[in-house]
């Protein structure tokens, strides 16, 4: 179970609870290249976000009063609706990585070289279950300018959530994606994540192109951004009928429509059991994941450039685009990236690593439309060779 559960007292509506995760470190690392977001969404009203959610999943009382807990006036405290058991505080690491990669692939019997040229790409910092999975990187802080992650910081974020700097949680980046220069190949070559689509797959093998040379997997220009984003937990008790495992539900809070995210398993399991209707505004993203009241690209710029005048068709692009999304957040891959930190920390003084700023997402949107167009004329001119 992703939460251990421990009953504790309720400061200005924040219970607090340890979560389980594989911890590099067991005190916050605050680099001067670690950037963070502030908690804008206050405990109270991620309750009342999740309310329905919650109640239309595990049952129990209160069905109506959870469908309006966010119209519910605040003053009105006799009016009761769908609470959890624990809620905590945290922030979870974060990448957004721009970069390239040439990689050899076969389209049927033949084969080509493709370049993959990505930008605003995000990838966890963590391998913790269920929230690696989810897409945490919402476009609109692309314009948002975050604050240096140090313990002033640390502590102002949860004196404003009214707890101690302790009860607000830092899981640690035990993931970097520097890691992907070093797998050989780059990308997994196995089993699902080999095939893009039926006649479209990756291979790690070695070929000789048109030209005669040799053509294997590599990245390019990698750089990498280190963020923390803030996200509630919280976990609600089933009521439902021989009552099993939990909820767990997770909301973003870098703003007031944080999206919210759970476990897919637990939550088509609990919708089963208790006869649940699915939510309204339900969206599945993936298949660890499901999210609620919308979702987050994983990628907002990326683009596929195959060489020769052949392209790709729309279809093609779109199993491209949920080929990478379902790479970045297979739960497989990001524990074998996790298990190269081996219980050390993050070296973030690594050169690809920078600071995230909105002028440092400006460079690499710029990096991206420049690095574009050269990739496009580099490949049609070896085509006309």
């Amino acid at each position: 179970m992703l939460i251990a559960l421990r009953q504790s007292v309720k400061p200005n509506g924040l219970w607090c609870r340890k979560m389980s995760y594989r911890s590099p470190a067991s005190a916050p690392d605050y680099h001067k290249k670690i950037r963070a977001y502030p908690f804008v969404m206050s405990p109270e009203t991620a309750q009342r976000r999740m309310a329905e959610v919650a109640q239309s999943l595990t049952g129990g009382s209160h069905s109506i009063t959870s469908k309006l807990a966010t119209r519910i006036p605040r003053k009105w405290e006799f009016v009761n609706f769908k609470r959890p058991t624990t809620l905590t505080a945290l922030y979870f690491p974060a990448w957004l990585l721009g970069g390239m990669a040439m990689l050899p692939m076969l389209f049927g019997k033949s084969r080509e070289r493709v370049a993959f040229i990505g930008n605003a790409i995000y990838f966890p910092g963590n391998d913790l279950p269920v929230l690696s999975s989810a897409s945490l990187w919402p476009p609109e802080l692309n314009t948002v300018q975050p604050s240096p992650f140090t313990e002033e910081f640390h502590a102002e974020q949860a004196s404003v959530l009214g707890v101690s700097g302790s009860a607000l949680e830092i899981v640690p980046f035990n993931i970097t994606p520097i890691s992907i220069l070093r797998k050989t190949p780059v990308l997994p070559v196995s089993g699902e994540l080999q095939k893009v689509k039926r006649d479209i797959q990756f291979t790690s093998s070695t070929y000789a192109n048109r030209d005669g040379q040799g053509v294997t997997q590599n990245v390019q220009e990698l750089f990498a951004m280190p963020a923390y984003l803030p996200v509630y937990a919280a976990s609600y008790a089933d009521e439902g009928p021989n009552p099993g495992e939990p909820l767990v539900l997770f909301i973003q809070a870098h703003n007031e429509q944080g999206i919210i995210h759970a476990s897919k398993h637990h939550v088509s399991t609990l919708g089963k059991k208790n006869g649940a209707e699915p939510h309204p505004q339900q969206h599945a993203s993936g298949r660890e994941i499901v999210s609620f009241l919308g979702s987050n690209p994983r990628i907002q710029q990326y683009a596929v450039v195959r060489r020769g005048n052949e392209g790709f068709t729309d279809k093609e692009r779109s199993s491209f685009q949920a080929y990478f999304n379902k790479l970045l957040g297979s739960p497989a891959f990001l524990s074998e990236l996790a298990a190269e930190t081996a219980g050390a920390r993050v070296n973030f003084n690594h050169p690809l690593v920078r600071e995230l700023t909105t002028y440092n997402i400006d460079v690499q949107e710029l990096w991206y439309m420049t690095n574009l167009e050269k990739i496009v004329e580099q490949m049609t001119l070896e085509d006309k060779k």
